[in-house]
């Protein structure tokens, strides 16, 4: 049998809750455990709403950080720029701001290379 989702099931229980209420003449035995699972229907359905809150401040939460982390990337970029713009682009200075300097590029040597022995 598929499962149910929380919804239908606590209808469920609830119809069930309310078949043994008007029939409680019937089974006294039974009324701890209607009121026990009414209790529990109550309790689901308030768990719900929770979640359902938490869920949506957890996407505001979410939202809120990207875009503290957009601005704090953009004012990082501009303290990075102003660190090359005072020491230099190829200033090893900047190696202490975790910026890498622009150094210049190995030159190949002009000799050619050996050739493997075949």
């Amino acid at each position: 049998m598929p499962r149910q989702t929380f919804s239908v099931t606590v209808v469920g229980w609830e119809k069930l809750g309310d078949g043994l209420e008007v029939n409680a003449a019937d089974y006294p035995e039974l009324e701890g455990h209607r009121l026990k699972l009414a209790g529990m229907a109550t309790r689901v359905t308030a768990l719900l709403v929770r979640r359902n809150a938490l869920d949506a401040e957890k996407r505001q939460t979410t939202r809120e950080l990207r875009e503290l982390l957009e601005e704090g990337r953009k004012v990082a970029n501009f303290l990075r720029a102003a660190m090359r713009q005072n020491y230099g682009n190829d200033s090893e200075k900047l190696v202490e701001f975790h910026i890498r300097p622009r150094r210049p590029r190995r030159r190949r040597s002009s000799s050619p290379k050996a050739e493997p022995a075949k």
